[in-house]
């Protein structure tokens, strides 16, 4: 869990603001990884290799196309959290601070 966001792996979506969010293999993936390493910064090449395997050929930019999808879907829900991209690195989450 993070921020006001419930993450269902095995069902692949998240709850968030009693909306179920429904996400695909590789968008679960890559949001658990955030998740478990929450104000760690995750490099593009750590994603690639945990989420298409050390072996893909997938371009660099696959990551950045799945992150723009995730806020897509995660943004207008108000979950809690954002995935910030640390440029030249890779993404962090961090949950919102309510001022």
């Amino acid at each position: 869990n993070l921020g006001r966001a419930i993450l269902k792996p095995l069902h692949k979506e998240v709850i968030a603001g009693g909306k179920t969010i429904k996400l695909t293999l590789k968008e679960t993936q890559l949001l658990e990884m955030l998740f478990r390493n929450k104000k760690q910064v995750i490099t593009r090449d750590q994603i690639i290799n945990k989420v298409w395997g050390l072996d893909s050929e997938v371009e660099i930019n696959i990551v950045e196309i799945y992150i723009h999808n995730l806020r897509k879907k995660l943004v207008p829900e108000n979950c809690g959290f954002t995935i910030e991209t640390i440029r030249g690195i890779g993404y962090c989450v961090r949950e919102e601070r309510h001022v």
